[in-house]
């Protein structure tokens, strides 16, 4: 079963204040090689700071009427978020809850993709708006917002969302180098593995602990952690509404 969402935008100034700054010091970083791996990706961190998962066995999504769908999150309700495209070239973004799938488009986008979801519902993804632009988003209740890093060009994504709305994405800066952030209590703060040629934080636990990846000077994709030890604000790991 298909399902549309009727959803309305709410503008940038619903996530606050705007501040940039350096999440963490250097030594917080640490890297993650599987050994012998050309390249490594870091890509979930749950509640006890396991960064890698394995499953059992496989479960085929395709969304009806697709040409491909993609599943790029879950929940621990195992809600599926993705991206699927239809054969006008189109792609939208997809909750799939149970055995329901219900398409999500940002208002007006040309593209939209979901990248994840929270135990409370809360969804981030990215999409390209009418005039090519990139941008991240979080939909939460119905409400659709716009997140864009000051001063970010060219891409701009969010990818994880935890239970307390701490939100990580990348960003590229003028010249096209890609760089991290994380958004908690609408401030902003960078993502820069040392030394790196670019920075992908794609996880984040309840506790604040981040995972992704990062390109080295070798040339090689690896991955880290980021510990939040010490930057924890202290709050329950709650959602702050009910799920939908």
């Amino acid at each position: 079963m298909q399902q549309y969402l009727a959803l309305y935008l709410v503008p940038l100034s619903f996530i606050g204040s705007i501040t940039t700054k350096a999440w963490a010091n250097d030594e917080a970083f640490r890297p993650i090689d599987f050994p012998g791996a050309i390249f490594t990706n870091a890509n979930g961190i749950n509640s006890g700071g396991d960064i890698v998962g394995r499953h059992d066995t496989f479960t085929s999504i395709d969304c009806p009427g697709a040409v491909f769908t993609l599943g790029l999150g879950i929940n621990p309700q195992r809600d599926i978020v993705g991206a699927y495209g239809t054969d006008d070239d189109r792609q939208h973004g997809y909750l799939l809850r149970g055995e329901t799938f219900t398409t999500i488009d940002f208002p007006g986008a040309i593209l939209t993709h979901v990248h994840g979801i929270n135990p409370c519902g809360d969804i981030v993804g990215r999409y390209t708006s009418t005039d090519g632009g990139p941008h991240g988003f979080l939909l939460r209740e119905g409400r659709f917002t716009t997140i864009d890093f000051p001063g970010g060009t060219l891409t701009n994504s969010a990818s994880r969302i935890n239970a307390r709305g701490d939100i990580v994405g990348r960003y590229a800066i003028p010249g096209g180098q890609t760089r991290g952030y994380l958004l908690r209590h609408g401030e902003f703060a960078r993502i820069d593995f040392p030394g790196a040629t670019y920075t992908d934080p794609y996880g984040i636990n309840p506790q604040g602990d981040i995972v992704g990846w990062y390109g080295g000077t070798d040339g090689r994709t690896h991955g880290f952690s980021l510990s939040s030890d010490g930057q924890d604000d202290g709050n329950e790991h709650d959602c702050e509404h009910e799920r939908e």
